[in-house]
């Protein structure tokens, strides 16, 4: 596991002892994620950790959920560089795909929570991308 997942997997546990973790109310419909990142609304990154960007992890298992939400409001700083090439990790979509199409509450994942759907639902938005093309 990398630095960054087990940085990751502690802060978690910690939001959750202070419960605080993420909440899973919002119900999910399955999204179009290779149009969603055609269109700019949702980037696939390499992780970013305390070193800054992981550009040589590898594995597909392994990445950043980067919405158009967080590049335009660049909170953390780094998050707004998340539309660079550079830093896109198509090795990872498939992965993400499978993650995000499976999240809670009715789809059964607990790795992408509210606040996160959230910003990819307000990303679509932005786009005005109709909803026949965003979902499946």
């Amino acid at each position: 596991m990398t630095d960054f997942k087990n940085k990751t997997m502690i802060k978690l546990i910690d939001l959750l002892k202070e419960g605080r973790g993420p909440t899973f109310n919002i119900e999910r419909k399955k999204l179009n994620i290779p149009l969603l990142i055609k269109k700019g609304a949702l980037f696939i990154t390499y992780p970013h950790g305390d070193d800054g960007w992981e550009t040589n992890d590898e594995e597909d298992w392994s990445y950043s959920i980067i919405t158009l939400f967080n590049v335009k409001e660049a909170n953390p700083k780094w998050q707004g560089e998340g539309s660079k090439p550079e830093y896109q990790k198509p090795k990872a979509y498939k992965h993400a795909e499978k993650v995000i199409n499976s999240s809670k509450p009715n789809l059964g994942n607990s790795e992408i929570g509210d606040e996160k759907y959230q910003q990819m639902l307000d990303s679509i938005k932005s786009l005005n991308i109709p909803e026949k093309e965003a979902f499946l």
